[in-house]
C-alpha cells in the first residue's frame, strides 16, 4: 500500500502497525479478514478488509481511511498493491492483449517508455494470477521485472472517511486464467450480461441543439426502430451539448428547456 497526500506526504505499510484484527463470517457465505492499522506519522487510521468465499477463486480487498483529527487531508492517489512478483524464471505476463496486439503495445510505449503493461481499468496477469482495481479509471501495471502496482487517483479531500474501490487477486490452473477472470466478472456483475442497443450522435451530429436532436431521433424511429421492431436502450448525446464553462450542464442556447422535454419525448 502506498498513499500520497497533496502536501507530498507518502506512507507505506512500513509506516503502520497492526492494532487489531478479526474475522467475520456473514450469512451469505462471505468471509472477511479485517486489519486495523495506525501510524505515528499521521492521524490516519487505516482498515484493510479482505473478502472471499468458498465458491470464489479470488480475493477482494478494500481500504477504509479515517482521519481521527479532522485535519482535512488531501488525497492524491492510493496504491492498493505495490510489490515485486517472483515467477520462478517464467514470463511474468500472460494476456491475450499483449501477445496478440503488438501494434497496441508499441503505441503504449510511445506514451509510457517505462515498458509497463498498462491500460486504464484493465487487469494485469502474472502467470496464473490476475490483479486489478474494480474501476475503469484505475491504473493497473506490471513491468517485465515483475514490479506490480494497482493505483487509483483520488483527487479530493478525505472529509473524515474514504473507502477505496475494491481490488482483486484471482487465480487458476496453468490454462485457465482467462476463464477464471470471466467467472469472477460474472460474480460481480450488477446485472446479467445482455445486448445493449444504443445510438451515439458522434457520427451524426456535432452541432447539437434541441431541434436537430429530436429530428435525428424521429428519423431513427421511422426508418429503423419501427420497421424492424428494434428496442433502443440508450440515445446518447455526444460532443456539443454542454456549456464548456460549467460542470456538465446543458448549453441553454442550444437546449433552452434543458433535457427534460427531450427525455419526456423519448420516453413516449
Amino acid at each position: 500500500m502506498l498513499f500520497r497526500s497533496d502536501n507530498g506526504l507518502e506512507l507505506t505499510t512500513e509506516d503502520f502497525k497492526i492494532i487489531n484484527h478479526h474475522i467475520e463470517n456473514n450469512s451469505n457465505g462471505i468471509k472477511r479478514l479485517i486489519f486495523e492499522l495506525e501510524s505515528g506519522k499521521t492521524p490516519l487510521k487505516v482498515t484493510i478488509v479482505y473478502e472471499t468465499s468458498d465458491s470464489w477463486r479470488y480475493i477482494r480487498k478494500y481500504l477504509l481511511l479515517e482521519d481521527k483529527e479532522n485535519s482535512n487531508i488531501g488525497l492524491t492517489f492510493l496504491d492498493t498493491e505495490k510489490m515485486k512478483i517472483e515467477n520462478e524464471g517464467k514470463p511474468i505476463l500472460k494476456s491475450e492483449l499483449w501477445d496478440n496486439y503488438p501494434e497496441y503495445i508499441n503505441r503504449l510505449k510511445e506514451v509510457d517508455s517505462s515498458n509497463k503493461k498498462v491500460t486504464d481499468g484493465q487487469p494485469v496477469y502474472t502467470g496464473t494470477l490476475f490483479w486489478g482495481i474494480e474501476h475503469p479509471a484505475a491504473i493497473n501495471t506490471v513491468d517485465d521485472s515483475g514490479n506490480l502496482e494497482l493505483r487509483f487517483y483520488i483527487g479530493r479531500d478525505l472529509e473524515n472517511t474514504y473507502q477505496s474501490e475494491y481490488s482483486v487477486l484471482g487465480g487458476s490452473d496453468d490454462k485457465g486464467v482467462k476463464e477464471s477472470f470471466l467467472a469472477y466478472i460474472d460474480k460481480i456483475r450488477i446485472q446479467r450480461n445482455k445486448p445493449f442497443t444504443a445510438l451515439n450522435t458522434w457520427y451524426l451530429l456535432r452541432n447539437l441543439n434541441h431541434q436537430n436532436t429530436l429530428k435525428t431521433f424521429n428519423g431513427l424511429q421511422e426508418n429503423l426502430l419501427k420497421p424492424f421492431n428494434i428496442k433502443l436502450d440508450a440515445f446518447v448525446l455526444d460532443l456539443g451539448w454542454d456549456n464548456y464553462l460549467s460542470l456538465w450542464k446543458p448549453d441553454m442556447t442550444k437546449f433552452p428547456y434543458g433535457f427534460d422535454s427531450i427525455k419526456t419525448y423519448l420516453n413516449k
